[in-house]
């Protein structure tokens, strides 16, 4: 099952209970003295120690969601986070639609994009499909809509590593298209407590095999 602990939560414990015990609780925790001093310093440390940047590493690169197999035909990544969205409108689109570009995508593997757990399956949305929902070890969620199945030997709070198949491409929910809708939410996957983010400056690109739309974001 997912480890619930997460690094905000260390930091508020380690804080309460000072620098000294925060080392001890380290030393038994982590073990390696560099660990132990990295958490001596994030806990006495300034705020920055819990800026998303650091506590979530998003400027570090995820394995592309979909297997970019020639096998499987070349592929464009619409780049339409903030976009129309067919379910909620102008401006709304939450994440990127990654597809086939000349012959039908349906079945194509879709990897996972990070290391982690499978959080939750969802198959009750008219919108977004049939949906598998992965988290990794720092609380980001990672929403695959529209597939067409899961892979079968996965269920939920199963782990997986990167670059395994967790799914396949399909064009369940309000779609014509068979592609993959591609979302990044952190800290949680209610909306009002979420905050999503665009996943292109986190995807590999550029990318063999991928082409890489235009933005499509609506103007502010």
């Amino acid at each position: 099952m997912p480890l619930q602990d997460t690094p905000t939560r260390r930091q508020l414990i380690g804080s309460a209970l000072g620098a000294a015990t925060t080392l001890a609780v380290a030393s038994q925790l982590f073990g390696a003295a560099e660990r132990v001093a990295a958490l001596s310093a994030a806990v006495v440390g300034p705020a920055r120690a819990v800026d998303p940047a650091v506590r979530l590493g998003i400027t570090g690169k995820l394995t592309f969601p979909v297997d970019t197999s020639a096998t499987f035909g070349s592929l464009v990544c619409l780049n339409n986070f903030g976009g129309r969205s067919n379910a909620n409108g102008a401006c709304n689109h939450a994440g990127v639609d990654i597809g086939n570009d000349e012959i039908s995508g349906l079945g194509r593997p879709l990897l996972a994009c990070a290391d982690g757990f499978v959080e939750k399956d969802e198959t009750f949305s008219d919108s977004a499909g049939r949906t598998r929902i992965l988290r990794d070890g720092l609380g980001t969620f990672y929403r695959y809509h529209h597939l067409d199945s899961y892979e079968s030997s996965l269920s939920e709070g199963d782990a997986v590593t990167a670059g395994q198949v967790i799914g396949y491409m399909g064009n369940t929910g309000n779609t014509v298209w068979s592609h993959l809708h591609f979302e990044i939410w952190q800290d949680s996957l209610t909306p009002s407590e979420a905050t999503i983010i665009d996943p292109v400056p986190r995807l590999p690109f550029p990318l063999e095999g991928v082409s890489l739309n235009s933005p499509t974001a609506c103007s502010s």
